[in-house]
């Protein structure tokens, strides 16, 4: 399982860090969804870090991907088992007792005087071998046999147990189908299948980090609507207070309150609106996190804010385009993986065109026989006397060879199957090309959207600044006699509405240079046989030099 590194925002101390890592491997190895307690106590104040690392080794698509990723090697290793030594071996007994016909029974055998009625023969039989098959098609044999043989007759002739041996050498060579690396295909295939299985799994961790980058700050962004909505309603409800009085006092006529009590009425339905969609954008980073119902509703605040609009050089992107689409189009998971199915299949079609051939192999053997006279063993005769000796007195080795031909007539499962592996091969292709091009414009877009939230953030602070120096200033003529309280009201309606356009410009922003950096490639990098995740990357949309830099 990939380790994947999470860098926290802003320099650390040596013990900080190490804590820190820490808490991340034990992660790793807690599989166990957070408790809600856990999550309360330690996550009272949620950070991005936090909410990364737990995202990355809890989400459920992580995990499943994960799993993916150990299947698809699970397969490689199923396919390399038909290159392993294979080593077999059998043994066995057996004794048959067959009468003689009456004239063999009732004559002694070869004048010894003996009379046998029956031949009654022992046997022992037993054989080894290793089988290796390699990767061009070649099959390699060796297997030793050993028989002994016992019997009746051959004590009354006075013949000792005959122990025969006989080491045999064989070579298949395929000359057409099977032949070259036709056999090996599949495992090459499957090595080349898990291979993509992991960059999935990267494509994978990149989408989870981004869907619980963007959870994190919509999620932020719900909070600061509420503060707002209930210091609005708060104010309103202050106003009111000091209108009531200057009502008592006989300095204000009764139907001014009228209508700061329905801009109260409509702040109060406001800051429910908004609490409601605070209890949706939890639930959302909850399942982004991958935590269960009890841990998501047990998350309250964040610690990490927006963020900033300081930026003065964003623009660079659009000179550097067309060298960050291009690296994304090397380096993304995605792009990866259909590359490498794409080099599957074509393993699979050259396989499936040449096992259209016809079978032709070519065997060869070479074999010895030897032949010893020993003890029987249920004699007691030794190791060496009935298996040793049954190799020796040979006289020079045989030989053989011989051709296996095989042709189906119509040839329709290997043609079957070459037309499959080509359908799947051409719709990889379609799917790398069209991946190609939405990639392009995912990251046009995503430039785009990025420049126009940073200049619509700007805008909206500057618009939020502006109303609240309005509002003091209507107040003023307020009290002056120079405004009234509708103007007063409409004014403060504007700079409510200009806090919230800021909120959801902060939202856009931050979630733009997140989307940035996923469609170009940017939000992790390859650290060895690990990933690397900068969390400042998320608060900066530069790209320069590395995609881990703070500038």
């Amino acid at each position: 399982m990939s380790f994947y590194k999470i860098t926290p925002i802003g320099p650390l101390s040596k013990s900080t860090e190490i804590i820190r890592y820490v808490a991340l491997i034990c992660f790793i190895f807690c599989q166990a969804p957070l408790k809600a307690e856990e999550v309360k106590n330690t996550n009272k104040s949620l950070s991005l870090y936090e909410a990364l690392s737990i995202s990355i080794e809890k989400n459920s698509n992580v995990l499943l991907s994960r799993s993916q990723v150990n299947f698809s090697q699970g397969v490689a290793k199923q396919q390399s088992g038909a290159f392993d030594i294979i080593v077999n071996g059998q043994a066995g007994v057996s004794r048959s007792v067959i009468p003689n016909d009456s004239y063999t029974a009732g004559n002694s055998v070869y004048g010894t005087g003996l009379i046998i009625p029956y031949a009654e023969t022992d046997k022992t039989y037993t054989q080894a071998g290793l089988t290796k098959q390699f990767s061009n098609g070649v099959q390699v044999s060796i297997l030793g046999t050993q028989n002994s043989i016992d019997s009746n007759v051959y004590a009354a002739q006075g013949d000792l147990t005959q122990n025969q041996g006989l080491l045999t050498f064989q070579v298949v060579v395929p000359l057409l189908k099977n032949a070259g690396g036709a056999v090996s295909s599949g495992l090459r295939a499957a090595e080349v299948e898990s291979l993509a299985s992991q960059d999935d799994l990267e494509y994978t961790v990149n989408q989870m980090v981004l869907n619980s980058a963007l959870a994190y700050w919509d999620y932020l962004g719900k909070t600061k609507l509420v503060e707002i909505s209930t210091k609005n309603e708060k104010d309103a409800e202050n106003s009111i207070k000091e209108y009531q009085k200057l009502i008592a006092a006989d300095q204000l006529p009764k139907s001014e309150v009228v209508l700061a009590e329905a801009s109260l009425k409509e702040k109060k339905a406001t800051r429910l609106a908004y609490e409601q969609a605070l209890i949706e954008a939890r639930r959302t980073l909850g399942r982004s996190l991958g935590l269960d119902a009890q841990s998501t509703m047990a998350i309250e605040t964040l610690s990490d804010q927006f963020p900033d609009d300081k930026s003065e050089k964003i623009e660079y992107v659009l000179t550097d385009l067309d060298q960050i689409i291009q690296n994304a189009l090397e380096k993304r998971g995605d792009i990866k993986a259909a590359k490498k199915r794409i080099e599957k299949y074509e393993i699979l079609v050259d396989a499936a065109q040449k096992n259209q051939r016809p079978q032709l192999d070519l065997a060869l053997s070479m074999s010895q026989q030897g032949l010893a006279q020993g003890y029987s063993p249920y004699q007691g005769s030794s190791f060496s006397q009935n298996y040793g000796s049954s190799f020796g007195q040979h006289y020079g080795p045989g030989y053989g060879g011989f051709i296996l031909f095989q042709m189906p007539i119509n040839n329709n499962a290997a043609r079957g199957l070459t037309q499959q592996q080509q359908a799947l091969l051409r719709s990889y292709e379609i799917t790398l090309v069209e991946l190609g091009y939405a990639v392009t414009n995912n990251i046009q877009v995503a430039t785009q959207g990025m420049l126009n939230s940073y200049d619509r953030l700007k805008e909206a602070k500057a618009a939020v600044e502006k109303y609240q120096t309005s509002v003091n200033n209507e107040r003023t003529k307020r009290r002056l006699g120079l405004s009234t309280l509708l103007d007063v009201l409409n004014v403060e309606d504007r700079y409510n509405n200009a806090q919230i356009a800021l909120v959801q410009s902060q939202i856009a922003y931050a979630s733009s240079i997140a989307v940035f950096r996923f469609q170009t490639n940017r939000l992790m990098e390859r650290d060895g046989e690990n990933y690397a995740l900068q969390v400042s990357n998320l608060l900066n949309p530069y790209l320069r030099n590395s995609s881990t830099s703070n500038k």
